[in-house]
């Protein structure tokens, strides 16, 4: 992995960091203001909140041998919205339905053991998933616990009113940024790569 920069930049491709913020909140920063058509390479589920019409993402790339010409051809497993909002394997639960825009109150609910995000204790990928079909947002979920207008179980109700102190912050966590500034080529520039070869 420590070769892929050098690699890339040889071939006049544009290697972006920002120092303090997380590759994730880069690309979702080119997901939102990249002036064109954006594919993120990556299985990370929490990316799934940048998914629009002009943006995918390719999670898996697997070879299989051609039976007949005994070549191995590439398999690629591409997301899209569609395919996205019809399943998603979240904390082996399938869960589905859920929109990119509300995929990080969704994660702020079921929590992340990956990312050692807590989430509503006792809730779960498939509770969270009914909750934020039904409410849309975390604060929505809140509310609707407060007011009674929710199916759960008391113990339930207890678990999302013991998760609101914790909410606003959760929300943060799950959530990526998409406001830093990147540049909207792809490409080394030319006064760039006279720059690189001095």
């Amino acid at each position: 992995l420590n070769q892929v920069p050098t690699m890339l930049s040889e071939k006049n491709i544009l290697i972006v960091t920002i120092d303090g913020m997380e590759a994730d909140d880069v690309m979702a920063s080119y997901a939102k203001s990249f002036d064109g058509k954006v594919t993120l390479l990556t299985a990370d589920k929490d990316l799934r909140q940048c998914l629009s019409e002009r943006c995918n993402m390719l999670i898996d790339v697997k070879w299989e041998e051609n039976p007949d010409t005994r070549e191995w051809l590439p398999v690629y497993n591409w997301v899209n919205v569609k395919a996205h909002m019809d399943s998603v394997t979240y904390a082996s639960a399938k869960v589905s339905g859920i929109s990119p825009e509300a995929w990080p109150h969704f994660q702020a609910i079921a929590g992340d053991s990956v990312d050692k995000i807590r989430g509503c204790e006792g809730i779960g990928a498939k509770g969270a998933m009914d909750l934020i079909l039904a409410h849309n947002t975390v604060q929505g979920v809140i509310e609707a616990c407060k007011s009674g207008a929710v199916a759960l179980t008391a113990k339930k109700i207890e678990a999302v009113m013991a998760f609101e102190p914790f909410a606003e912050a959760t929300l943060l966590l799950t959530t990526m940024r998409t406001d830093l500034k990147v540049p909207q080529n792809t490409t080394i520039g030319i006064k760039e790569l006279i720059e690189k070869r001095n």
